[in-house]
């Protein structure tokens, strides 16, 4: 039969001669585009899909990433606890990067409640007395780091993962955001109205402000609802596709150069917002942050959006604000100051970024060869989309540095289906031979083979022809995972487990690895201390003396041995 499928989630508006029904409104910074709804069926994703293996249980992990803004990010966590649905389905991941002296944020979040930490209690977070009177604190995973070895948000946001456990869902937001109210369940159903296991939602947050403007009246119409969208897609000086999203051209308090409004359903997009994203958590194991690309700022965006199009995941814009932006107060601190810090020089580590992020999108200063392609693992590209669709996708040639001024069209994207039969852990090239080490992810025991918790098989288009409209379904991925290729037996793809390591190698436990370090160490050892006596006591001829021993003599010491020995 048919279903009722949008160019704003499934497919691009279905043959001309469907029925048509408006149900939103895009904005490209200069004209309305009118989003409709069409009664054809068109392709469309893997519809949500849960596991027995995974327990999933509608958990969020939030990461949150703090640089020397240590009350704002206080503020914060008490936003995520007070406006959640249910907080205690809330795990947030905080990396803190601070100077000695800075306020911490645990601190500035507990004293907000009325307890006021002693210093040697800040970062105690599992304190029974503590928690009583600061409520959540035992929600709060925590990643400390000197600011002077602070490396850019791309390296901060990678650092959550060493505290990422098997919860289903991840949002990552910045140390300065307030939250709609019941945000945790606004998110999750926005999630699952797409009816796309690999969904991401994200937008540009808007002002603070904002949020306490009333349901009309406000610029654009009801402030919930009139949704900040990043359409034009320009070329910075690096020559790395970025956002137009600059507060001088920007729409009034959203800081972007569009819009969306009344929608029914997320609208499919061309951009990811880094500020808030929301997806199952299989996204950070699949699309991990590369803490290989330091010192960067708006560069950092584009290349995780290719990366996550590749392996076949898609991007959409909420109904809906469900989180918003403290962008005037700073406390004081530049918000690029972790850029004039670091070792080696931050020049030499931003300069070794962008090589890296050329040779991961195949542009020019780059290195094209496919070894250098491969060695990138899972930091690199994946085989369920190819860079040519990307291009067709977004309206811009990525080679020819050309972006998408003439083929604006903010509203009505065609969705793209990704390769049913290819894993988005495959990586587009394969045979390293200097394998990146790949991440790990010490607290998660959800293996990366599992659909719904941490996929590592989907299920395509094909297989769902026929069924009732996605967002009604609820797949069963136990038996998704039969019906998948799985990745070829070479390199890194040896195992689901295998990228759960950091080990170039991709085979020895961590066990091994430490035994084989303590031998290598013990050889050491025997080398430079046991061999370096044994050569003093060698001696050329051997001089007897009154005991039968053998004399030797080093720098005026004599030295006697028995003889024979």
């Amino acid at each position: 039969g048919t279903m009722a499928t949008t160019d704003n989630d499934y497919g691009g508006g279905g043959s001309e001669g469907g029925s048509n029904t408006f149900i939103g409104r895009a904005f490209d910074g200069a004209k309305w585009e009118p989003i409709s709804v069409t009664d054809e069926p068109d392709p469309y994703p893997v519809p949500p899909l849960k596991s027995s293996a995974t327990g999933d249980d509608g958990t969020v992990f939030l990461s949150v990433v703090s640089y020397r803004d240590g009350k704002r990010c206080g503020n914060t966590l008490r936003n995520v606890f007070d406006n959640a649905a249910d907080p205690n389905k809330v795990v947030v991941g905080l990396v803190e990067q601070n100077d000695a002296k800075d306020p911490k944020c645990i601190a500035e979040y507990c004293k907000l409640r009325g307890l006021k930490l002693a210093r040697d209690q800040q970062y105690t977070l599992n304190d029974p007395t503590v928690i009583e009177r600061c409520p959540h604190l035992d929600k709060v995973r925590y990643v400390a780091v000197y600011d002077v070895a602070a490396k850019g948000p791309s390296y901060a946001r990678s650092l959550a993962r060493r505290v990422l456990g098997d919860e289903e869902y991840c949002a990552q937001v910045d140390s300065h955001t307030d939250f709609a109210e019941n945000w945790d369940a606004v998110a999750k159903e926005e999630w699952r109205k797409v009816g796309n296991e690999y969904a991401v939602i994200s937008a540009h947050p808007p002002d603070a402000a904002r949020r306490s403007e009333p349901e009309s009246g406000a610029a654009n119409g009801p402030s919930s609802s009139d949704v900040p969208r990043q359409c034009e897609i320009t070329f910075g000086q690096n020559g790395v596709p970025m956002y137009k999203s600059t507060a001088d051209d920007a729409v009034p308090g959203a800081r972007t150069d569009g819009s969306v409004d009344g929608l029914v359903r997320p609208l499919l997009s061309r951009t990811w917002c880094a500020g808030f994203s929301f997806a199952k958590c299989h996204l950070e194991t699949t699309v991990p942050y590369d803490n290989f690309a330091p010192q960067l700022f708006d560069a950092e965006q584009f290349p995780r959006f290719a990366r996550m199009w590749t392996r076949g995941y898609d991007v959409y814009t909420p109904t809906r604000n469900i989180v918003y932006h403290d962008y005037e107060d700073t406390e004081g601190v530049d918000k690029l100051d972790w850029a004039a810090r670091g070792y080696p020089s931050p020049k030499v580590q931003r300069e070794q970024a962008l090589h890296r992020i050329w040779t991961l999108l195949q542009l020019k200063g780059g290195d094209r060869s496919t070894a250098a392609q491969a060695n990138l693992g899972i930091y690199g590209l994946g085989k369920r989309r190819t860079m040519e669709q990307l291009d067709e996708f977004l309206g811009i040639d990525l080679k020819g540095k050309v972006g998408n001024a003439k083929n604006l069209s903010c509203g009505t994207l065609a969705y793209v289906p990704p390769d049913p039969d290819t894993s988005p852990l495959e990586n587009l090239f394969d045979n390293p031979n200097d394998l990146d080490p790949q991440p790990e992810f010490p607290l998660r025991s959800v293996p990366r083979g599992t659909l719904g918790g941490g996929s590592a098989a989907t299920m395509g288009e094909k297989d769902w022809r026929g069924a009732s409209p996605p967002d009604m379904v609820v797949g069963d991925a136990d038996s998704a995972m039969r019906a998948v290729r799985r990745p070829p037996a070479t390199g890194e793809h040896r195992g689901s487990s295998d990228f759960d390591r950091e080990d170039p190698a991709g085979s020895a436990s961590p066990a091994k690895t430490l035994a084989t370090l303590w031998l290598f160490g013990l050889f050491v050892w025997y080398v430079v201390f046991v061999g370096k006596a044994a050569n003093s006591l060698k001696v050329d001829g051997g001089i007897k003396d009154n005991r039968g021993g053998r004399v030797t003599r080093k720098r005026k010491k004599r030295l006697i041995v028995p003889s024979g020995g």
